[in-house]
Formats: structure tokens, sequence, C-alpha cells
């Protein structure tokens, strides 16, 4: 009764009483992000260690990848581009991309991917319609820092199947144990899993992690999606690491994914 009465006074006082999210509505998301053999084998795109994607090879016929956030290197966009993609990057907090691509075709904005339209943001949508890319088939490589949730939530579904394969880096994993971080997460990846299908994961070693009712939540994971009309297959995938999959940095001991996110029984 003490504590009901503590908890009481605090309302009262106008203070917040914190509630963590049901873990069974966390295990149910995971679910959702369950790799699949995708029936096309993984290669990895971007060189090693950070910046580095496994990805499904059905790369034929992508005409462009849209990459926002820029780091110091842009071998995934390369790697693009050698397939005969054209790239568009974007990102406020750089001035230039990677060394990488001197002398490579590319479009550069110094704006950040948010849910407005103004001199420093612009929605992942407008940008990607304001290019004049006829396609449907296209790659998005996302790292924006957390931002991605916001992102992704303003993005159209019409907008966002134009995307053949989805390589996005999550970030603050870790906080979805808060109802209302939870509620923006889980609304973000449904925008993906309406027309793809997670198809590999991988835990940053770089990051810290967190245990949640026994769900172990790495703050930081990299996912891969394709398509659902591109998937050959839907079997549940059980083999992590995957071989070519190596760690974020090196001179931190290598993370397995968690059980909890992959059909391990």
């Amino acid at each position: 009764m003490w504590k009901k009465r503590i908890i009481s006074q605090i309302e009262r006082l106008g203070y917040v009483v914190l509630r963590r999210t049901p873990i069974e509505d966390v295990k149910r998301l995971l679910a959702t992000l369950y790799p699949k053999d995708s029936g096309h084998d993984l290669i990895r795109m971007g060189g090693p260690n950070d910046g580095g994607y496994l990805i499904p090879n059905d790369l034929d016929g992508i005409s462009a990848c849209f990459s926002p956030g820029v780091d110091t290197s842009s071998a995934f966009e390369l790697d693009c581009a050698r397939r005969g993609m054209e790239l568009y990057l974007a990102d406020a907090s750089v001035d230039e991309v990677g060394p990488e691509l001197k002398g490579i075709p590319h479009s550069f904005e110094k704006r950040f991917i948010g849910v407005s339209n103004d001199p420093n943001y612009m929605t992942l949508e407008s940008w990607v319609n304001g290019k004049n890319v006829q396609s449907n088939e296209l790659l998005l490589q996302m790292d924006i820092e957390g931002a991605e949730y916001e992102a992704l939530m303003n993005c159209s579904s019409d907008c966002l199947k134009r995307f053949r394969i989805i390589c996005i880096e999550l970030h603050h994993i870790g906080e979805w144990w808060n109802p209302r971080y939870f509620e923006v997460a889980s609304k973000a990846l449904g925008q993906i899993t309406r027309n793809h299908e997670c198809v590999h994961i991988h835990p940053n070693n770089s990051a810290t992690r967190t245990r949640y009712d026994g769900v172990e939540l790495p703050n930081v994971m990299e996912l891969t999606f394709l398509r659902k009309d591109r998937m050959k297959d839907a079997a549940l995938r059980m083999d992590f690491p995957h071989p070519l999959d190596e760690d974020c940095v090196t001179y931190k001991p290598t993370y397995v994914l968690p059980k909890a996110w992959f059909a391990s029984n």
C-alpha cells in the first residue's frame, strides 16, 4: 500500500510515473524482423568493418542508390556505382562525400533527412520524388544516427516500395523499453515490413547493449531488407553469424547476434 500512496503523491505533484514496454510487445516486434532466406546469396558491399553491409545478390536492374548519412568513407556507394547505379547522397553534417567517389558522378545535398522541408532538412519522400529517377527499382542505404525512425514514419508505403533493397542502421534500440520510444520504433519498422522482408541482421560491436526482461537489445544494429516480390524463398534463417560478417570495429570483441533476434528454435 505504501508504494501505491507514494505513486499517487508523485502523480498529484505532476510527475510522470515511468512505465516499461511489455516484453511481449518487444518480442512480437522482433518476430517481424526474423531474417529469412531470400533465395539469393548474400554478398558484402562497402568493404570491411563499419560501413559494409550484406545484401542479397539481386542487383540487376537497380538504377539508383539513395544514401542519407555520409561517413568518411563512401565505399558502399562506390560499389553501387560500379554496378551502374546513379548515386544520391545527403548529410548536413559534412561538406563532401568520401574520397572513393572522386571522379565518380554523384549528387550530394548538404541537408539532413527529417520530417520537414527547409534549408537544413528534407523528407525522404520529397528527396526521392524530387530526383528525375523514373525507375521503381532503387536501393536505400540509411545511417542517420537515430533519425531513421521519424524519417521512415514520415515516408509513404508507395515511396518505400520503390526500394528493392533497404539497408539501415538502427540506433537507440536499448530505449525500446520506453513505451513512447517503442511506439515510434515499431511504427517506423512496420512501414518497412509492410512490403519488405528482413534478410540479414548484424549487431554493431562498437555499441553498448541492454538486457530487458531476459531479452538482449544491442543499441546499434545493421538490418537488410528485400522487397517481398523479389523473395524466392521464405524459410527462416538460423545460421548466424554469416561467413561474410565482419566486426564493425576491430579493437572490440566480436558480438554475435543474440538469439532473440532470429528463429533459434
